[in-house]
């Protein structure tokens, strides 16, 4: 297969019928909640690329292009602390069929292109007064969630993505309202 220059121009004009808001693509399947609110912002509906393009594959929920970075982004509607083992599997397996699917488009490996994975969750809980110290220490925290995913792209993605961050979506707003427009 020839690969393409990758150029987020290109990767723009690929995804162009998938174009959404952060608030459509972090709504649940019955579009009756919805983590984010902001409409301004244009993201890429990677589920509707993946769907049109290899519906056997996973995909990340959404791309979003800003400041010659790619962000892949993956909303999940829990909190950090209710991650299980085989969560984290799944999104494993987002971040490596994401990774094929936007290598598919064009070889954006060799290109000067930061793919940073986004893993978005809801903001954290307070702990009930019932709920004992020992217990918050043993949640699992948003630094050892992120090392788990980036030691998986090291080992069997050969350091596709530049970035892995874990935030809570009021985290990542902020970032997504300071970036430049």
């Amino acid at each position: 297969m020839l690969t393409k220059k990758c150029s987020l121009e290109l990767l723009k004009e690929e995804l162009k019928n998938c174009k959404s808001t952060f608030k459509e693509i972090s709504s649940n399947s019955k579009k009756t909640e919805y983590l984010c609110a902001n409409t301004s912002k244009t993201v890429y509906d990677f589920d509707q690329y993946k769907n049109q393009s290899n519906p056997k594959l996973k995909s990340s929920d959404a791309i979003y292009i800003k400041n010659d970075k790619l962000y892949v982004i993956e909303f999940k509607n829990w909190s950090y602390e209710d991650l299980k083992e085989k969560q984290l599997d799944s999104i494993k397996g987002k971040l490596a069929d994401s990774c094929k699917l936007l290598t598919d488009i064009c070889d954006i490996k060799s290109s000067e292109i930061e793919v940073i994975f986004c893993l978005v969750h809801n903001d954290i809980q307070e702990p009930t007064n019932n709920e004992s110290k020992n217990k918050i220490r043993q949640r699992p925290n948003q630094k050892t969630i992120a090392a788990k995913l980036a030691k998986f792209d090291q080992q069997k993605l050969n350091h596709f993505y530049c970035g892995i961050k874990v935030a809570s979506i009021s985290d990542v707003m902020s970032f997504y309202k300071n970036t430049q427009k």
